[in-house]
C-alpha cells in the first residue's frame, strides 16, 4: 500500500541537484536520451499515488508502444501525462485547475515549491526534508553519533584542503582517494581519484557547493584482509505514520563503482545469510527514522557497502537517496506483478536504434516479452529516444522464479541477432 492520494509529479530530472548549475550539465552530458528520463515513471505512478486523478509532467512525449503495452497487456493503469516541464515554472498556475492536492517531484526544490505556490498545491515532502534526506554527510553524522560503524571520513572546505588529506589516506594503505560532494546523484558529485598525483585543479568546484566534501578512501578487495565489496540496498516508503522496507537488491555498479546500472533481488549471498539481512533491514531502519524526521515522505533507498573478511560481513550505511531511485521502477513493478519471485533490472544501451515497436515485437517472437499471464518474461520500464524517436537504450526488468533464471533470460535476450546491446548507466 503506497499513498492514498493524488499528485502531480513534476519530472524535473534536473531538480537532483538543488541548484548546482555544474552537476546538471554534467549529467545533461553523460546520460543518453535524458528528455525521455521521465517516461519510467509512466507505469509506476498510479502504483505509488492510489489516488483517482495522477498527472505526470514530462519534457517528451512517451513511446506510444511501450504506453500499449502497459495499457493492453499488463493491464496498468496509467497517469494523466502532461508535456511541457519546460514552462511550468513561469506557469505553474495552471495547475490550479487540476483536482489533486498534492505536487511531488524526484525532489522538493524551490522550483518545485513555487509552482506548488501558483498551483495551489501542497508538496509531499518540505525543500528542507528533500535537502536534508538526499545529504550524504548529514546522514553520515547521525550514523556516526548513534555508534554505528561508518567509513572513515575526513572533510575538505576546499580543493587545496582535499589534496591535504591525501597523505592521511595513503598512510591508511589506500592507493585512491574519493571525493563525495554532499549532495549528488547518479555518479555525479562522486569523483575517485588515485592518492598519488591528484592536483587541486582536479577538483571541481560543484563537490563543494554545499558546503564541504567527504574525503574517503577507497575500498577494494585486498586491502585490510577484504575478500570483497557488495552494494545491497534496501527500499523504503515513507507514509504520514509508518516506515515500511520493502525490498532488498544488490545494486550494479560500473567498472569505477560509483555509476549504477541495476540492481537484482534477492541475491542469494544475501537470501542465505539471515544475520546479514537482518543487519541491513536493522540499519535501514535507523536510517529511514532519520529520515522521516527530517520531513521526508515517499520512496527512498539505503545504499549500503558490506565488506568480507575472513572474520565475516562488515555492513556500513553509504547514503540515502530520498526519492524515486533506480530501483524504485523495477522494485514496485516487480512486486506488484511477481510478489514472491526473484527481479533483475539492467539499463542497457542498443547497439542498434529501432522503434519501440520493433523492439517489444523481437521480445515477443523469442517468447521473452513478459505477460501478467507468464512466470517469467522480460518488462520494459522506459525507453530512451532519440530526435527520430527509436530508443537508444532502456530499463529492463527480468522476472522469474529465481535471480539464476532471471539472468539467463537477459543472457538469451542478448542472443538475439536483432536485440544486441552492452549495459549502461542509470
Amino acid at each position: 500500500e503506497f499513498g492514498p492520494h493524488s499528485v502531480i509529479f513534476i519530472a524535473n530530472l534536473f531538480s537532483l541537484f538543488f541548484g548546482n548549475q555544474s552537476q546538471r550539465e554534467a549529467l545533461e552530458k553523460e546520460i543518453l536520451g535524458v528528455n525521455s528520463y521521465g517516461g519510467r515513471l509512466i507505469p509506476l505512478i498510479n502504483l505509488l499515488y492510489c489516488g483517482e486523478h495522477n498527472l505526470l509532467v514530462l519534457e517528451q512525449e512517451p513511446d506510444c508502444s511501450l504506453h500499449e503495452y502497459f495499457t493492453n497487456t499488463l493491464g496498468l493503469s496509467l497517469p494523466e501525462i502532461k508535456l511541457g516541464l519546460n514552462e511550468l515554472p513561469d506557469e505553474g498556475a495552471e495547475l490550479a485547475q487540476h483536482p489533486a492536492l498534492f505536487i511531488d517531484g524526484f525532489v522538493t526544490d524551490k522550483a518545485l515549491e513555487k509552482i506548488a505556490e501558483q498551483g495551489n498545491k501542497m508538496p509531499l515532502s518540505s525543500l528542507v526534508g528533500s535537502h536534508n534526506g538526499n545529504n550524504k554527510l548529514a546522514l553520515h553524522a547521525h550514523m556516526e553519533q548513534s555508534e554505528f560503524p561508518t567509513i572513515e571520513t575526513h572533510l575538505a572546505a576546499n580543493p587545496n584542503d582535499a589534496i591535504a588529506l591525501l597523505p592521511l589516506i595513503e598512510e591508511d594503505g589506500y592507493t585512491e582517494a574519493v571525493f563525495k560532494a554532499q549532495v549528488g546523484a547518479s555518479g555525479i558529485g562522486v569523483l575517485r581519484l588515485p592518492v598519488g598525483g591528484t592536483q587541486a585543479s582536479d577538483l571541481p568546484d560543484a563537490l563543494f557547493f554545499e558546503g564541504p566534501c567527504m574525503v574517503q578512501g577507497w575500498i577494494k578487495p585486498g586491502l585490510h584482509g577484504i575478500e570483497s565489496v557488495r552494494s545491497p540496498s534496501v527500499q523504503l516508503y515513507l507514509s504520514n505514520n509508518r516506515i515500511y522496507l520493502y525490498d532488498i537488491t544488490e545494486q550494479f555498479l560500473s567498472h569505477e563503482g560509483t555509476v549504477h546500472e541495476g540492481n537484482l533481488a534477492i541475491p542469494d549471498w544475501i537470501s542465505e545469510n539471515e544475520a546479514l539481512q537482518d543487519e541491513l533491514l536493522d540499519q535501514a531502519e535507523y536510517a529511514g527514522r532519520w529520515l522521516y524526521e527530517q520531513g521526508y515522505r515517499g520512496t527512498a533507498s539505503v545504499d549500503f557497502i558490506t565488506l568480507d573478511t575472513v572474520r565475516g560481513h562488515s555492513v556500513y550505511v553509504c547514503e540515502i537517496n530520498a526519492r524515486v531511485t533506480g530501483a524504485t521502477y523495477p522494485a514496485v513493478l516487480a512486486r506488484h506483478f511477481m510478489p514472491k519471485g526473484a527481479w533483475l533490472m539492467r539499463n542497457l544501451k542498443l547497439n542498434s536504434p529501432m522503434p519501440g515497436k520493433t523492439l517489444l515485437t523481437h521480445l515477443e517472437r523469442a517468447d521473452l516479452l513478459y505477460h501478467p499471464t507468464k512466470p517469467y518474461g522480460i518488462l520494459p520500464i522506459n525507453l530512451n529516444t532519440n530526435e527520430s524517436g527509436d530508443a537508444l537504450k532502456g530499463q529492463f526488468l527480468v522476472l522469474a522464479d529465481q535471480p539464476a533464471a532471471c539472468i539467463a533470460l537477459l543472457e538469451k535476450a542478448g542472443s538475439l541477432p536483432d536485440f544486441q546491446w552492452t549495459t549502461d548507466r542509470d
